[in-house]
């Protein structure tokens, strides 16, 4: 009975009276307690002194625990003195604070997502847009960016610094003209077929920004016709997340969607896709089960959603849900019968219910969802920067260079010695490395 802590008793006028009963010589304190029955009287003892001793212990623990943390501290500490303070004289219970559960919000980077059928306009315009550009270079960047990938080989370098220190009269050999042109002529070159190359992808771009899709949208009674679809031509590159695309046979996949219905009964088509992987066996993919079902004019209408993980750049995984929120009306609920409302259905998705960007749809017409748009897309993922080519002999000569570079500096070195270091010496290596090479070159072009 010593470790329950109890409370102090008061009088009240139905309990009868209680006379405490102290007595010095004990350490522990008596309570008689009375009642108007005399046979009903008891003795209760307890422990006052032991219980005071383990509050105060159980206080300096929790201070010595945190006694780094002072705002942990005083937030634990204070429940601890408010539990003390339920064993004092009081007629309101003790009551201990309540802490809300934290709320789950996804981070600024997370870009799971998830998109409503017709979503506002405001939810799209997070997305990226849908723009393919494999372009190198832009109108700013296209000088800087070419003379430094010239440049940045040690030959070319060399032969620049070499062609810049005829300006300086000391240096001077012969014609400038001689020094210039050799290195002119190979930049000229080079900038021409990076200009070239980089105009023709503008093209390709362009071609498959420019290139026409049907999306579908919800039913208007005085522009659709019975039985079919409302629809709507866009480029591709106006295409954002939340639209429903229509594809016809050959027709280049433009994003990232999850099949919803196939021409096919069976909800099946196949894609190829050896511009994305580069296999060319055609691809099988499952349209949604639910969707399936469906005409393709009721699409628009349908109360659902669909939930995707993050894009990623591996094309053999998908993680995504589709749910329905409230089935289509059918005939039997159009004629006034009563149906039994649903709850909403999920249904998983995998990589087999998506059409990848890039892709061809083989045979028959498919209606898709876009899920990921311009950058997230894997075809662009799984697309590397256009990098300058270097080939071999490339990369042999610029090694090649800095050797004879190094030979030809130590036999200037050599010369100057034996002339003595006399005069303006460090004049003569420099020009022993000048005209060696340059009459390499002159060799070479007229070879």
């Amino acid at each position: 009975m010593s470790d329950i802590p109890l409370r102090k008793l008061r009088r009240h006028k139905d309990r009868g009276d209680y006379t405490p009963l102290d007595d010095p010589g004990d350490s522990e304190s008596r309570i008689a307690l009375h009642s108007p029955n005399p046979d009903m009287t008891r003795v209760t003892t307890i422990g006052s002194n032991t219980n005071a001793r383990r509050n105060r212990d159980f206080r300096s623990g929790l201070r010595g625990r945190y006694v780094d943390e002072p705002e942990e501290e005083a937030e634990l500490l204070g429940n601890a003195e408010g539990f003390d303070g339920a064993d004092e004289d009081s007629d309101e219970p003790a009551t201990s604070p309540t802490t809300p559960a934290p709320s789950r919000t996804h981070g600024p980077k997370d870009k799971s997502r998830t998109v409503p059928f017709h979503p506002p306009e405001r939810l799209q315009s997070r997305y990226p847009p849908n723009t393919v550009r494999n372009q190198k270079y832009n109108v700013f960047t296209f000088l800087p960016v070419v003379f430094y990938e010239q440049f940045k080989f040690f030959f070319n370098l060399y032969f620049l610094l070499v062609a810049l220190s005829q300006f300086i009269p000391a240096l001077k050999i012969g014609f400038i003209v001689t020094y210039v042109a050799p290195l002119a002529f190979v930049l000229c070159v080079t900038i021409g077929k990076e200009a070239y190359d980089d105009y023709k992808r503008h093209l390709r771009d362009k071609e498959a920004n420019s290139q026409r899709y049907l999306i579908l949208q919800r039913a208007d009674a005085s522009s659709t016709e019975e039985g079919y679809p409302n629809t709507r031509s866009v480029p591709s590159s106006s295409l954002r997340v939340g639209d429903l695309v229509h594809l016809e046979k050959n027709q280049r996949v433009p994003a990232d969607l999850v099949l919803l219905r196939t021409s096919d009964a069976s909800g099946t088509c196949f894609i190829r896709t050896d511009q994305l992987d580069g296999e060319t066996d055609w691809k099988l993919r499952v349209a949604v089960p639910e969707t399936q079902k469906l005409a393709e004019k009721d699409l628009p209408s349908l109360d659902a959603e669909i939930y995707a993980d993050p894009p990623i750049k591996d094309i053999h995984t998908f993680v995504g849900t589709f749910t329905l929120n409230k089935p289509p009306q059918t005939t039997a609920a159009d004629s006034g019968l009563p149906m039994q409302h649903l709850p909403p259905s999920i249904s998983p998705l995998t990589a087999e219910n998506v059409l990848w960007s890039n892709t061809v749809l083989a045979a028959g017409s498919a209606v898709g969802f876009v899920v990921y748009t311009g950058s997230e897309t894997g075809a662009v993922m799984n697309t590397s920067h256009p990098e300058t080519k270097v080939g071999l002999l490339d990369l042999e000569i610029n090694r090649l260079a800095k050797i004879l570079c190094a030979v030809t500096f130590a036999l200037s070195i050599v010369l100057v010695a034996l002339n003595g270091f006399r005069g303006q010496w460090y004049i003569y290596v420099f020009r022993f490395l000048i005209i060696i090479p340059i009459s390499r070159v002159n060799w070479a072009l007229w070879l």
